[in-house]
């Protein structure tokens, strides 16, 4: 029987209970800190979890996301990462935008410069998130994580939901949120994975926040 690669596993598993999110999850606090938390969410697990490999390669990922509590400006750090149990999970607190555009690039190999594109920006009355899509995209390549997904359909089980939850009431924001929160603090923008990946839509925002 043909192996199916781990990460197809991991997203078919998923695929007979419910659909998988991936969620960025991002709390600006008034004095423009924040805490940020990237995860998984499902309803349930499949029964492929059970075909995982007893050993699963996920120590370079570990590493990287390690080196995130060393960086400056990171507090209150944690995280799970147990594929065979559905578990990823990081959540940290940010001193300001700019420290945490500086701890994902230090984090992950690339060293933040004056031109490089900010992760994040924060201000009294914008939060400002540019398109990180073709980013995302070459990490996958060169992480060979695209190569590992045999079909494109299983990407239509998975989408990717960006959440802000603002520190005063969201006046406009562009592109329309899929759901605004009853509070009009809440931002949710939901996209297919499947459109990031292979059709490179863009991933950029806008909040404006009322004076």
């Amino acid at each position: 029987m043909k192996k199916l690669p781990i990460i197809a596993l991991f997203i078919l598993s998923f695929s007979f209970t419910s659909c998988i999110e991936l969620v960025e999850e991002i709390r600006v606090l008034p004095d423009l800190s924040g805490d940020y938390h990237l995860y998984l969410k499902h309803n349930g697990l499949g029964l492929l979890l059970n075909f995982l490999p007893e050993k699963l390669q996920t120590g370079e990922l570990e590493k990287q996301i390690q080196e995130l509590e060393k960086q400056k400006g990171i507090s209150q750090f944690s995280y799970a990462l147990n594929p065979r149990m559905g578990k990823f999970s990081v959540s940290f607190h940010f001193s300001n935008a700019r420290n945490l555009t500086r701890a994902f690039y230090n984090s992950f190999g690339a060293p933040h410069y004056f031109f490089s594109k900010p992760f994040l920006r924060v201000t009294e009355n914008n939060i400002v998130r540019p398109n990180m899509s073709a980013y995302l995209i070459r990490f996958l390549e060169e992480s060979n994580l695209k190569s590992q997904i045999p079909s494109e359909k299983l990407l239509d089980y998975v989408s990717y939901r960006y959440r802000v939850v603002c520190h005063k009431e969201i006046e406009t924001a562009y592109p329309l949120p899929t759901r605004l929160g009853s509070d009009l603090r809440e931002y949710n923008l939901v996209i297919p994975l499947k459109e990031i990946v292979l059709n490179n839509r863009s991933t950029a925002s806008r909040i404006v926040l009322k004076h």
